[in-house]
């Protein structure tokens, strides 16, 4: 598996400074009926604003499988 997160020159993207702070993050595999709803998280949203809102999608707690 690989991840790639955008480079900004003004800040960190959030998703890369909580993986920094978490040390870990889950992987969301998206049917495709719900791709538009899962593509609006990646709007440039500022960090105190969560994306799950605008998304229309259900946030669940995730489960570790190792």
């Amino acid at each position: 598996m690989s991840i790639s997160i955008l480079h900004r020159a003004d800040r960190e993207k959030d998703t890369l400074r909580n993986i920094k702070e978490t040390k870990g993050f889950t992987v969301n595999i998206v049917s495709e009926a719900w791709i538009e709803h899962a593509n609006v998280a990646s709007v440039n949203a500022p960090a105190d604003c969560s994306e799950w809102v605008i998304t229309g999608l259900t946030k669940v707690e995730s489960v570790c499988s190792i």
